[in-house]
């Protein structure tokens, strides 16, 4: 999401006595004053979005001219850190700990959809995990989304409108292909991405080059996730391919309750 902004590290915040994750600007970003004061309204913007499902992040700090902002620690990881080690395991993840996390994510995009802010380049490193309750005998977690806007802010500081010089190209949906900006429902496509490879292990295209992810993304159908998994329930892989659609009216509505609800349907799992 960020990563182009500078690293982050674990800090502790002395005045409220607790670590956070610190973003801290290189050097070529904080000498960058018009990015600077688009960073400071974008996290302006986003501070203001209170949700469980959100990474509570920070204002724009300067101090002896290096720009940072905090953020919650992942105290659990993410869920790209989740996929690695269940790729160490050689084991899939629960289904119904993958959809939890899915539904979580759905809801906070809904609220930020809500405020008309779109993500724009949802990935499983953005799926920010903290300790949750055990969901039928397994880990549970709670998902917050993190780096709302970033690629966006990356592509007007690039001055292109060029998805693939800023989107991770495994999660690029066919309207960001062409090049369409503030298409809210281009963030559920990269969720369905990101359900598809939390159930299956696999991204449904096997991506080579920007070339191949235009193409793939926009012309080419994915994979059947059942193919890889077969015990996914029926109503499951609908949602998944629902959230798949080349075209954004062919997907569920902006808010996501549709999908949300979907997702809670004792036809899809059952609590």
């Amino acid at each position: 999401g960020g990563d182009w902004l500078g690293p982050v590290h674990v800090a502790t915040d002395l005045d409220e006595g607790r670590e956070v994750a610190l973003r801290i600007l290189d050097d070529t970003t904080s000498g960058q004053s018009f990015l600077l004061m688009q960073l400071e309204r974008l996290l302006l913007r986003v501070s203001t979005l209170r949700h469980a499902h959100l990474l509570p992040t920070g204002e724009l700090q300067v101090r002896a001219g290096r720009a940072f902002y905090a953020m919650d620690l992942g105290r659990a990881g993410s869920a790209r850190a989740l996929l690695q080690a269940q790729a160490k395991e050689a084991r899939p993840l629960p289904i119904v700990t993958a959809v939890e996390l899915v539904r979580q994510a759905a809801a906070g995009l809904a609220h930020a959809h809500a405020q008309g802010l779109m993500h724009g380049n949802l990935k499983p490193e953005n799926l920010i995990l903290q300790p949750g309750r055990a969901l039928l005998g397994h880990t549970g977690f709670v998902t917050q989304l993190s780096d709302f806007g970033l690629a966006e802010l990356r592509a007007g500081s690039y001055g292109t409108h060029d998805r693939a010089v800023v989107n991770a190209l495994a999660y690029m949906s066919p309207e960001q292909c062409r090049g369409v900006r503030n298409e809210l429902r281009t963030d559920l496509y990269a969720l369905g991405l990101v359900l598809y490879e939390l159930l299956t292990g696999l991204v449904p295209f096997d991506i080579r080059d920007a070339a191949d992810a235009l193409e793939k993304h926009q012309h080419v159908a994915p994979r059947q996730p059942s193919a890889l998994r077969p015990e996914l329930p029926e109503a499951l892989e609908e949602v998944i391919l629902t959230c798949l659609a080349k075209d954004p009216e062919d997907r569920y509505p902006d808010e996501i309750g549709r999908h949300t609800s979907e997702l809670q349907s004792p036809y899809v799992i059952s609590y």
